[in-house]
């Protein structure tokens, strides 16, 4: 796999935590991150969807009530000229 330097910027005691588990685990620094890009990387696509609706809002949210489309931003722009000069 083709290898890309680069730098980023962490706060001083997140630098202080990586170069302890580096010593600590005999690995460099570069490898401490990697290992911690590719962990975190497996638990976001794992990660249960906590942003879907459940229960009766995914019900509500799926429901044609038959109400009017709210108008656009144009609409109501061109309806408030419209009656500020019609009078």
């Amino acid at each position: 796999m083709k290898q890309i330097r680069t730098t980023i910027v962490l706060p001083e005691e997140d630098i202080k935590r990586i170069k302890i588990l580096a010593a600590t685990h005999n690995l460099t620094m570069s490898e401490v991150i990697r290992r911690s890009v590719r962990h975190s990387a497996n638990s976001f696509t794992h990660k249960k969807n906590t942003n879907k609706k459940s229960g009766w809002r995914a019900l509500a949210g799926s429901l044609d009530l038959g109400g009017k489309e709210p108008s656009t931003r144009t609409e109501l722009y061109d309806r408030y000229l419209s009656e500020k000069f019609s009078r």
